[in-house]
């Protein structure tokens, strides 16, 4: 999903991700990037779209670390 939104709009991927501060630097240097030249902005655009992804992908292990600490903390009161 992060793709996805960095794709639409540099820095929306990491607003979902909850990086609200990267996220907003990001869409101000990538709008520069393409007001300057057309060229530095579809690299930083690239840029924040792969680290938008690399961010679900922390996001999304980090709970799933949780769900199974919470099991096995569930499991291990039923004994």
């Amino acid at each position: 999903m992060a793709i996805l939104l960095s794709l639409i709009c540099p820095g929306l991927g990491h607003l979902y991700t909850g990086r609200v501060i990267q996220g907003a630097m990001w869409f101000f240097l990538a709008v520069a990037g393409y007001c300057c030249f057309l060229i530095p902005g579809i690299f930083v655009h690239l840029f924040v779209i792969v680290d938008a992804a690399r961010d679900q992908t922390r996001m999304t292990s980090r709970n799933m670390q949780r769900q199974a600490d919470m099991m096995a903390n569930a499991f291990a009161r039923k004994r």
